[in-house]
């Protein structure tokens, strides 16, 4: 793995609960961390769900070695955001993780 590859600054985030005013609990996304990656796309495909029309997309991301990269949370990129579904530790080395992420994008 070439250094320079990882040009894409990016946020791991987790989510907790939080209560509003009215009491009604809801999911807030706190960083954890930033860093540099590298995104890949994989693959993509669009779906009819609830008479809208939904593109996913999935990505390979692949980040230096951290212990906080888990399915439970999410990439940061921009505006752009990337649910973790795997997160591999390439080679056993702790060294570089690959994560495969899924971009959920409504048309």
């Amino acid at each position: 793995m070439i250094i320079g590859k990882l040009r894409h600054y990016v946020k791991l985030q987790s989510s907790t609960n939080a209560s509003d005013g009215y009491g009604q609990e809801s999911k807030v996304w706190a960083t954890d961390e930033s860093i540099f990656a590298q995104i890949q796309p994989l693959r993509g495909s669009e779906l009819l769900e609830y008479q809208q029309l939904s593109t996913e997309l999935s990505h390979r991301i692949i980040i230096r070695y951290t212990s906080n990269a888990t399915p439970a949370k999410r990439i940061l990129w921009g505006t752009r955001i990337f649910d973790i579904n795997v997160v591999r530790n390439i080679d056993e080395r702790n060294i570089y993780q690959e994560l495969i992420c899924k971009e959920k994008v409504t048309v």
